[in-house]
């Protein structure tokens, strides 16, 4: 079917109001859904492709894509087009429009069940005021219901076309990330004494890669998963990269079943920590650097 698009301001917007949040809801294919959203980010921001950097990698990385992730390929042809370019051209960049960069902090909690019986993946974030214009003053709450696959919630920051800070998908599947500032300050600062990850300090971890990078790894769940066995699978067979600096992900479904997700840098083993029937709490430092503290 067509492309259906609504869009409304449902925050702020005024004069004087730091924030203008604006819900965007689409459905049609993903391919129009990536021609809509990029000819947004043109009209609105003045965007323009980033160039790839590497015609190899952008070559490899667009194939492995097509393989992995058709729903945010197909994106990528939309957003192609709507810049009057093709999507096998090797010397852009055509899986992201990053718009705006910038850093959170944040707290999260995954509650198997409640005293209503019901789930919760509980939300903190915190982002300072007076930076990021774009991320952190025009974040868009996106409604994504496609001719085929999940239908899903997320709000989208920093990146319009595959980016996304959290949401849940149909099947009841939630995911949410967060900044892992400790080991991205060991990764910057490796004379920082006995930081995590300082035998991967000097690694270079903020240039284009092959696979899903960071901010991607939110919708790449919410679209390709329906619980959280399928999305620890999908986060264990997925080539990563890190664009930026480190996440952590936080992940839990309608039956009780939740982790966190600490991915790959340089090699590691990912690492996963099961809610276990108990609360399962993660801010902005490694699960696997830090005992446990009794929450109970």
């Amino acid at each position: 079917m067509s492309l259906s698009v609504h869009e409304s301001i449902i925050a702020g917007g005024s004069p004087g109001d730091f924030m203008k949040v604006r819900r965007l809801v689409l459905r049609g294919s993903h391919l129009d859904m990536g021609r809509h959203v990029a000819n947004t980010a043109i009209e609105r921001y003045g965007f323009s492709p980033p160039k790839s950097g590497d015609p190899l990698t952008a070559d490899v990385s667009r194939e492995y894509l097509r393989m992995a992730w058709p729903q945010h390929y197909q994106r990528m042809k939309g957003a192609a087009e709507a810049f009057g370019m093709d999507i096998s051209d090797n010397g852009f960049d055509f899986s992201q429009l990053f718009v705006s960069p910038g850093s959170h902090g944040c707290s999260n909690v995954y509650y198997p069940e409640t005293m209503n019986g019901h789930v919760i993946l509980s939300r903190n974030y915190d982002q300072p005021t007076g930076v990021n214009p774009l991320s952190s003053k025009e974040p868009v709450l996106m409604e994504v219901y496609p001719d085929d696959g999940f239908s899903y919630i997320c709000m989208c920051a920093y990146d319009l076309l595959s980016g996304a800070t959290d949401g849940m998908n149909s099947e009841g599947l939630s995911v949410a990330l967060l900044a892992d500032i400790e080991t991205g300050l060991s990764l910057s600062y490796p004379s920082l004494p006995d930081g995590p990850y300082s035998r991967v300090a000097t690694m270079q971890y903020g240039r284009c890669g092959v696979g899903i990078r960071g901010i991607q790894v939110v919708r790449y769940v919410l679209e390709t998963c329906k619980n959280a066995d399928e999305a620890k699978r999908a986060l264990l067979a997925i080539k990563q990269y890190t664009l930026g600096g480190p996440l952590l992900y936080i992940v839990g479904d309608s039956s009780g079943r939740g982790f966190v997700y600490e991915g790959k840098l340089d090699g590691n083993i990912p690492m996963f920590s099961d809610c276990e029937g108990t609360a399962l709490p993660v801010t902005n430092h490694p699960l696997r650097e830090h005992a446990p503290m009794d929450h109970d």
